[in-house]
């Protein structure tokens, strides 16, 4: 909002990787209607455990093994399919399941990093990251190579139908998503074709979520912000499908949208506190 001069409303969608959410969870995946004081959680990306907390960070397998857990009947499926995708092993996929069940270290999460870091180790691509962001980075990549080959992609993957909650907000299942991936890649599908195709169902879903908060709330402008959106594949089929219904898009081009940018958001927060709904167009005469 700071870097756009925008200081009216937005629908804010923060995707990034872990952070203390307002209800004691961990949070990464939010669609939030936002101002320069405040904000209200209107969707998230469904809820799912991270298996050795900030471990799961590092290690995404952790995380596509209980996606998998949450996708299937039975965990003696979903420990049957991650072996076939080779996700993890036997015994790594039994300590998660322990882990899980004992709620030994499981933190509650709907973190979209996470999920990325999932979806990766479920193609095959990273298990682990031996650095911030690489699981990611490496599955953002085999989407790349697929886009430049130049073939009309057929979605093999469902789309994410909204889920309502009791609250009035909405949820996004990814579960059975990494499922699908697990399935395809034990199956010998194309990994980069499977990758690209998970960004523009994860793109969809955020259209699909502004959408919905556009109805609840009649805001007609989106942020886009977070770490994941370094993703410049996943920013672009967002901001094209989002400008495509009609919004408004916000979107960095001079500050990082990782924690590197934080720090600008925190100074308009302040200044508006400070100086009330005219803290914003201060702002704007001093950039000025």
């Amino acid at each position: 909002m700071a870097e756009n001069d925008c200081f009216d409303p937005v629908i804010g969608v923060s995707f990034d990787g872990t952070g203390y959410g307002a209800d004691g969870t961990v949070w990464g995946g939010e669609f939030l209607l936002a101002d320069t004081r405040s904000y209200q959680r209107l969707g998230h990306i469904d809820t799912f455990v991270q298996a050795g907390g900030d471990l799961a960070a590092r290690e995404g397998w952790r995380v596509a093994a209980a996606l998998l857990l949450d996708a299937c009947e039975r965990s003696d499926e979903a420990r049957e399919l991650a072996l076939a995708a080779q996700v993890c092993s036997g015994a790594e996929f039994d300590l998660v399941a322990s882990m899980i069940e004992h709620g030994i270290n499981a933190v509650t999460s709907s973190s979209a990093g996470r999920v990325f870091d999932a979806a990766s180790a479920a193609l095959g691509l990273r298990r682990r990251s031996t650095c911030e962001g690489e699981a990611a980075m490496v599955l953002e990549f085999a989407a790349e190579r697929f886009a430049t080959r130049g073939e009309t992609p057929v979605s093999h993957l469902s789309p994410l139908r909204l889920v309502p909650e009791a609250d009035g907000g909405f949820s996004v299942p990814v579960a059975g998503l990494v499922a699908e991936l697990a399935r395809a890649q034990a199956a010998g599908e194309d990994t980069d074709r499977l990758a690209f195709e998970f960004h523009k169902v994860m793109a969809g879903a955020v259209v699909d979520g502004c959408v919905e908060c556009r109805k609840a709330s009649g805001c007609g402008t989106v942020a886009l912000s977070g770490g994941v959106l370094q993703n410049t594949l996943f920013l672009d089929l967002c901001a094209k499908g989002l400008e495509r219904e009609g919004f408004r898009v916000l979107r960095h081009r001079r500050y990082p949208p990782n924690d590197g940018g934080i720090a600008l958001g925190q100074a308009l927060y302040g200044m508006a506190l400070v100086a009330g709904d005219t803290g914003g167009q201060q702002m704007s005469e001093r950039q000025g």
